[in-house]
């Protein structure tokens, strides 16, 4: 009755109040049913714990596999001193970070391969890695979490490294996949998926930025912004006011590289033209780019010291348009190919004067062959009646001449 009554306290005890003492359950043949906690009648938490200066660990197989710190201050982590790890948790296959660490889990919530090799790389630890996630294994280093700075103000921080001098090898990159099919070697039903973007450290104080699939281009960025695929599009164009005054403009190389170069500035003009719509105008009344309209336009000789050709008539100097030719056989082509119907001009010219003389064409011509023409013309024709030359005149004065040739020789 003696044992019977102890045994009776100890009950009463475990069911109605916190028991200290760690419980060792052996023998229990397993099985259905069996379990370490309370049942639904048990009107209390259930708590697992240790009130001394030892973590908690869980193995699971005979293998450890994860434990929860207790209060404890590292001397020292990847050479930062002091660092507070109180209640830090890790996750592992198996005992191996805790052979190659110097110390436990790096911050809340700690991710460590298994394994007995590289499992433990502290070099891209801070101590701000605390309120997150770490990541270790095959060699490299990562972190998910919170990074605080002044109080209320914390950045949210996605964060991976690499060993000391090899800083060109991890990349960050964000995958997007679907259902697997064998065949496709990319893209998002590939095994390897289909990248959207990469960040790539190209130096130790450059990290170039790469949207597209670089995986499939078998390359990375190589540019601080390196668009591989696609085109970049802006929704909203600035809406500040015209920056007349600057000369610096956006231009693209052959490789597609943005670079700049500079240009006159739109206020000074200095090119000549204007657009009218899509029309390049210059030498008019109001031009706001010089030349205006007592100007001319030169073509093939620069207007100033122009030396005019011999026997030039004086009306040479005041032409709107100079061109002068020394290299070709042609001074001035007009083709015209137009299929509809109407009328079709590959030269039109209208005057208007009150002088003695108004002429459409006037026509100088200096040669030494027996072949030289004033004008000549070739007529070819799938009508009835081709002409080389058509004269068409209307006059109300009594001098009126389809035709006045005049030769001197």
């Amino acid at each position: 009755m003696k044992n019977i009554r102890h045994l009776l306290i100890a009950a009463t005890i475990m069911v109605s109040g916190e028991a200290f003492a760690q419980a060792d359950v052996t023998n229990h043949g397993g099985g259905f049913g069996y379990y370490l906690g309370w049942n639904a009648n048990a009107l209390q938490n259930l708590e697992i714990r240790h009130d001394g200066d030892f973590p908690i660990q869980f193995w699971t197989s005979g293998d450890f596999r994860g434990l929860i710190n207790e209060k404890v201050t590292y001397g020292s982590l990847n050479g930062f001193p002091n660092i507070p790890a109180d209640g830090f948790n890790l996750i592992t296959p198996n005992d191996g970070f805790l052979h190659q660490a110097s110390k436990g889990p790096f911050s809340r919530l700690h991710l460590a391969e298994g394994g007995e090799d590289l499992n433990a790389q502290e070099w891209g630890y801070r101590p701000w890695q605390r309120n997150g996630i770490t990541f270790t294994g095959n060699g490299d280093q990562g972190y998910i979490g919170h990074k605080y700075k002044d109080k209320d103000v914390t950045d949210m921080v996605i964060q991976w490294s690499d060993n000391p001098g090899t800083w060109k090898g991890d990349r960050m990159r964000f995958l997007f996949t679907s259902g697997y099919n064998p065949s496709a070697t990319t893209g998002m039903n590939s095994a390897e998926g289909l990248e959207g973007m990469r960040l790539f450290p190209s130096e130790h104080d450059e990290i170039f930025v790469g949207v597209g699939d670089f995986y499939a281009g078998g390359d990375d960025p190589t540019e601080r912004l390196d668009v591989r695929t696609g085109r970049v599009r802006i929704r909203k164009l600035p809406t500040d006011p015209e920056a007349a005054t600057l000369d610096q403009y956006m231009v693209v190389d052959n490789t597609g590289v943005v670079k700049w170069r500079h240009l006159p500035s739109v206020s000074s003009c200095s090119s000549g033209w204007s657009l009218q719509g899509n029309n390049a105008v210059t030498a008019f009344n109001g031009n706001p780019c010089p030349p205006q309209d007592a100007n001319y336009v030169g073509m093939g000789t620069p207007l100033s010291g122009f030396t005019l050709p011999v026997n030039s008539p004086p009306s040479f100097y005041t032409t709107k348009v100079n061109v002068l030719n020394n290299n070709f056989n042609t001074g001035m082509l007009s083709k015209t190919t137009r299929s509809t119907t109407g009328e079709n001009f590959g030269v039109m010219t209208d005057v208007t004067g009150s002088s003695y003389l108004n002429a459409g064409i006037e026509v100088n011509v200096h040669g030494y062959s027996p072949y030289t023409r004033g004008i000549r013309v070739k007529g070819t024709s799938k009508n009835l009646e081709p002409m080389a030359q058509a004269l068409i005149v209307r006059d109300s004065q009594g001098a009126t001449k389809g035709s006045y040739p005049k030769v001197t020789d």
